[in-house]
C-alpha cells in the first residue's frame, strides 16, 4: 500500500502543518492480520519527515493511568501534620465493545468512593469536578487528614468477554501499622451493571470452593503447617480467567507468616464448570497499558 502525508505533526509547534502537495509517497509491503487496526503516522522532526505504521490489537483493551499525590493536612497536639493520599485509576482508551465514555464515567466514579467517604462529601459532590478540583477539594480537607488516608488505587485487573476487572487498593495510616484494604469489583460493559465475582458463579458455588482450597492448603503441611482460615470471599476474590480464581489478601505479618505470601490461587476445570454463563467470558483479552 502507498501512503502520502500532507498534514504532519510538528512537535515543536504541538500542531499539525500544512506542507502543501506532497512529493513522496512511502509504500509498504507487509502481512496483514486479523484483528488488527493499522494507522499510518507521520510527522516532521527537523524539517525531514518521519513515517511508521502503528497496529492496535482490536480484541485488546488499551488503557493509562492517571496518578495523583493528594497532600492533606491534620493537627496533632496543636501541630499541623503533613501526609499524602496516592490516588490513582485507568482510562480505558479502546474497548472492542466500545461505550468507552460510560466505561470510564463508572470507572471515574469507582475511583472517588473513598475520597468521598473520607471528606464526608456525596458521590456526586466530586463526580462533576475535574481531577484537578477533586485534588483541591480533597486537600482542604481536614477530616480526610485525620483519618490519614494515604492510599486510593483502583487498578484494571483483567478483561475477558463482557467484563472488566478491578482491584481496589486502600490504606490507612494507623498508631501501630498502616492498615489495607483490598477488593475485587467487575464491570458488565455491556449492560453498565456493578457486579461482584460471585455473580458469576452458580449458588453453593462459593462453599465448593472453599472445600478445595482447604484440602489444597492441607495438602502443604509440610510447607504451612500452621496456615489456617483462608477462605475465598467473594468481596477479594476474583477470576484471573475463566479457569482460575484467585484471592488476595492484605499484608498482615502474623497471618504471612503462618500462610506465605497473601495469594491463594484454584485453577481448573473445577472452577470453569460452577460458573453461571462461561460463554460470555469469552475471549480473554489482553490488557495493553499506555504510556
Amino acid at each position: 500500500m502507498s501512503v502520502s502525508c500532507t498534514l504532519p505533526y510538528d512537535g515543536e509547534r504541538k500542531a499539525c502543518v500544512d506542507i502543501g502537495h506532497p512529493d513522496e509517497y512511502p509504500t509498504y509491503q507487509m502481512q496483514l492480520k486479523p484483528g488488527v487496526r493499522y494507522t499510518f503516522r507521520c510527522a516532521l522532526k527537523a524539517g525531514d519527515l518521519v513515517y511508521r505504521i502503528e497496529e492496535t490489537s482490536l480484541s485488546a483493551v488499551t488503557y493509562k493511568t492517571v496518578k495523583y499525590a493528594i497532600l492533606t493536612y491534620a493537627k496533632v497536639d496543636e501541630e499541623e501534620v503533613k501526609s499524602s493520599i496516592e490516588w490513582s485509576y485507568p482510562i480505558v482508551v479502546w474497548h472492542p465493545n466500545r461505550g468507552l465514555p460510560a466505561i470510564n464515567d463508572w470507572i471515574r466514579a469507582r475511583a472517588l468512593e473513598d475520597l468521598a467517604e473520607c471528606a464526608a462529601l456525596p458521590l456526586e459532590a466530586l463526580r462533576g469536578l475535574s481531577d484537578n478540583q477533586v485534588v483541591e477539594t480533597i486537600s482542604k480537607s481536614q477530616q480526610c487528614g485525620e483519618v490519614a488516608l494515604s492510599q486510593s488505587v483502583l487498578t484494571l485487573g483483567h478483561a475477558f468477554g463482557d467484563y472488566l476487572s478491578f482491584a481496589r487498593n486502600i490504606e490507612y495510616l494507623g498508631q501501630a501499622r498502616p492498615q489495607h484494604g483490598v477488593g475485587v469489583q467487575l464491570l458488565d460493559v455491556r449492560t453498565g451493571q456493578t457486579l461482584s465475582t460471585g455473580d458469576l458463579f452458580k449458588p453453593g458455588a462459593l462453599d465448593e470452593l472453599n472445600g478445595r482450597l482447604a484440602a489444597q492448603i492441607a495438602a502443604q503441611v509440610d510447607q504451612r503447617p500452621e496456615c489456617t482460615g483462608r477462605a475465598f470471599d467473594w468481596s477479594q476474590a476474583g477470576l484471573v480467567s475463566p479457569q482460575m480464581l484467585g484471592i488476595d489478601y492484605p499484608y498482615n505479618p502474623a497471618e504471612w507468616a503462618r500462610c506465605g505470601d497473601g495469594v491463594e490461587v484454584i485453577e481448573g476445570p473445577q472452577v470453569t464448570r460452577l460458573l453461571k454463563a462461561s460463554r460470555r467470558l469469552q475471549p480473554g483479552r489482553k490488557l495493553i497499558e499506555l504510556p
